[in-house]
């Protein structure tokens, strides 16, 4: 049996009905191409609460999905961070509507919502990658099966299957019978199936499964509203010519324009902006103007045609950027009118005296005011190197104390992995503390190479956690200032526990702040206390308070929480992003 692994893909869907962050949790096998059946429901997550959530197993595990429908079980001393789910599972209805299709090359189908009445249906482009397609019902079963009804629709006019009661099928390595619907390809066209609860009407969902390729936009005309004349519009653009044409504009006289769609309510539209290169612009800048748009009408402002320059306006079906579903309209913009000159020089004259004035007094008193911070901060910084200086062979001796015990235990062989190990932290520790900012990715490896030695000592486990939406290449944190406290977790609280003791470290975003979390299951100690807790906790807040005497507009917060079960550290570097 193929090895499965679980990845979570977090997508963010957008229409003018609602917004909404869409997670898809997906089980499946290594291989790259292979069939899923995907499920809709919902689930809540401690940051962004409840969203909607999909979730995808392979097609010959069909009873995963259940798994999904069960409260989230932690390990034993595991602390929950802000990105896990509180909550178990649940399907959008209890019909448990899923689709089964191939899944070529790690891709999904694009998906967009299609409203009927009061229930959205989940709508997916097909295309002959997908193969044929089946729609099963979970919640469909022997003790259910005559309260339900289906039909299945082509082209939204004609009914292919009125409705009919499920047929019952046991596959895919299901343990019991769920409800089938059927198997459907049809290239060219669009098919919806709808299921109702006979006895609870509003028990009903639907799936539409779009094979259409001939969906490109059709734009019906392109009118312009100019500065002065009210809200009568100008066509800006003849239909009937077939040659391609760029519109003219002047953005002095055209304050908005509007877009004439063929209406497309069972398909949202996005719709981009671009801006493109020319011999004053190096790059070609393109932005999403409309997202998930379903009115047949789109107006956008003068505010995207300021400058003069070509401009191209992109329309697609939503989830694609497929050429073949493109329309577009190019846009040329010149004539805009500079200000006119209102004084002349000798009006103008005091006036610049008097500004040359104000700004001689500024100059001077800045010059005194930045003198004295220049010696401030100077003096500020030394007594940082200072710090440093005793942070480096305080660490080097804890490290080093690690490797004698293995030596002392005559093991040779991982005396010299963690020497070659020491080595490599050496070298990194210098570089590091020669610097005042290094990338979290180095502070990252300094972690993880420091925990790796600690642990012959101590035999603890530990975790390190990054929040995905911070780039730790890019991100620049002050050098080795987690390294005192992780010091302080090893040492003075989970020493003695050996592999019960636990460090886990989470690294988070909270707005523009940076957040540091260090926390383990050890005695605690006193956090009022200077000494009880150790020489390197000393070293760590004498640093944060030099540090925010230099960077005063971005404060470093040092909270401290400890009691008989445990200690957790928050360092928060505010305004970091």
């Amino acid at each position: 049996m193929k090895r499965t692994t679980l990845i979570l893909i977090f997508v963010t869907l957008i229409s003018p009905v609602f917004a909404q962050i869409t997670t898809a949790v997906v089980y499946r096998s290594n291989a790259k191409d292979e069939r899923v059946i995907t499920f809709d429901g919902h689930q809540n997550r401690r940051v962004s609460g409840m969203g909607d959530v999909w979730v995808s197993v392979m097609e010959s595990r069909i009873d995963d999905i259940y798994q999904s429908m069960k409260e989230p079980v932690y390990a034993p001393g595991y602390k929950p961070t802000p990105y896990d789910v509180t909550g178990k599972w649940t399907p959008k209805t209890p019909i448990i509507l899923g689709v089964a299709y191939a899944r070529k090359e790690n891709k999904y189908p694009p998906r967009y919502t299609v409203t009927s009445l009061s229930k959205n249906y989940t709508a997916y482009m097909m295309s002959d990658e997908n193969s044929a397609v089946e729609v099963v019902g979970m919640g469909i079963n022997k003790s259910n099966l005559n309260e339900y009804r289906f039909r299945v629709i082509e082209n939204d006019s004609t009914e292919l299957i009125p409705w009919t009661t499920p047929t019952l099928e046991q596959k895919h390595g299901a343990k019991h019978t769920y409800g089938y619907l059927g198997k459907f390809y049809s290239p060219g066209k669009e098919v919806t199936v709808e299921v109702v609860n006979i006895k609870n009407y509003n028990n009903r969902d639907g799936i539409v499964l779009n094979w259409r390729s001939n969906l490109r936009p059709a734009i019906h005309g392109v009118v312009g509203f100019i500065h002065g004349k009210g809200a009568n519009g100008v066509p800006l653009l003849s239909l009937n010519k077939k040659s391609k044409q760029s519109i003219l504009l002047n953005p002095d006289s055209v304050q908005s324009i509007n877009i004439i769609l063929k209406d497309h309510q069972t398909v949202p539209y996005n719709i981009y902006w671009v801006q493109e290169r020319s011999m004053f612009r190096a790059t070609t800048d393109t932005i999403c103007i409309g997202a998930g748009i379903r009115d047949s009408i789109f107006g956008f402002t003068s505010q995207y045609y300021m400058s003069d320059g070509k401009y191209r306006l992109l329309i697609y079906p939503i989830g694609t950027k497929d050429k073949n579903r493109e329309s577009s309209i190019d846009f040329t913009v010149q004539g805009r009118s500079e200000y006119k000159k209102g004084y002349t020089v000798l009006q103008l004259l005091p006036y610049l005296l008097l500004a040359l004035l104000a700004f001689g007094i500024y100059y001077l008193f800045n010059k005194r005011r930045v003198r004295n911070l220049g010696r401030q901060k100077e003096m500020a910084n030394l007594k940082l190197g200072s710090v440093r200086a005793q942070l480096n062979p305080h660490f080097m001796f804890n490290a080093l104390t690690s490797i004698q015990n293995l030596m002392n235990q005559h093991d040779a062989a991982g005396a010299n992995h963690y020497l070659s190990k020491f080595a490599n932290l050496t070298r990194q520790v210098l570089n590091a503390t020669s610097k005042e900012l290094i990338s979290l990715e180095d502070e990252l490896k300094i972690i993880n190479d420091y925990l790796q030695i600690e642990q012959l000592r101590f035999g603890f486990i530990y975790s390190v956690d990054v929040d995905k939406s911070i780039n730790v290449a890019n991100t620049q944190v002050p050098a080795m200032l987690m390294q005192p406290f992780i010091e302080n977790a090893a040492k003075h609280g989970i020493a003695g526990m050996l592999h019960a003791g636990k460090i886990d470290i989470a690294i988070t975003k909270q707005e523009n702040n940076l957040m540091f979390t260090i926390a383990d299951n050890g005695k605690g100690f006193d956090a009022q206390a200077n000494v009880s807790a150790g020489f390197g906790l000393k070293l760590g807040r004498e640093r944060i308070a030099l540090l925010n005497q230099i960077y005063k507009s971005q404060l470093i917060k040092l909270q401290i929480d400890s009691n008989a079960t445990g200690t957790t550290i928050i360092i928060t570097l505010t305004k970091w992003f």
